[in-house]
């Protein structure tokens, strides 16, 4: 039993203490309005729950879900799990996201910070909706498009 134990030991071992954690952006530039994918990426371990971002004020910061792959190379398996979330900047500004604090396989770790530029939207760029009656005077029951 001692035996099959420390083999199990020398077998996941190594896969338990080679943890990565990245945080990534699409872009790290964007305009107040715009979306980007920001992901965060566990190699070799499990969170425990959904990490959660952290709070910014001028960012909102949504999850979108999350995907697991599990890639055997030179016959080492890697399992990699990628959280994804929907970055949108909502005032212009220069931030520095927080790292996010992530319990994987009951450690703690933290991710890298990363730095964001939201520029304002141009006056051209902003658009908008109008909506109008093409008729002055109407009458009641009288069919309108809107």
């Amino acid at each position: 039993m001692i035996l099959r134990t420390f083999f199990l030991w020398l077998v996941f071992a190594p896969t338990a203490l080679a943890v990565e954690i990245h945080l990534e952006a699409d872009n790290k530039s964007l305009q107040e309005g715009e979306s980007v994918g920001l992901y965060l990426s566990i190699v070799d371990g499990m969170a425990r729950g959904t990490p959660r971002p952290p709070i910014v004020d001028g960012l909102s910061i949504v999850s979108r879900g999350r995907r697991q792959s599990l890639v055997s190379i030179n016959g080492k398996p890697t399992r990699t799990t990628t959280y994804t979330y929907a970055l949108t900047g909502l005032q212009a500004g220069e931030y520095d996201l927080p790292a996010f604090a992530v319990n994987v396989n009951g450690q703690a770790y933290n991710t890298q910070p990363l730095r964001l530029t939201v520029s304002a939207r141009a006056e051209a760029e902003k658009g908008g909706v109008e909506a109008g009656f093409a008729q002055e005077k109407m009458w009641v029951g009288q069919t309108v498009i809107y």
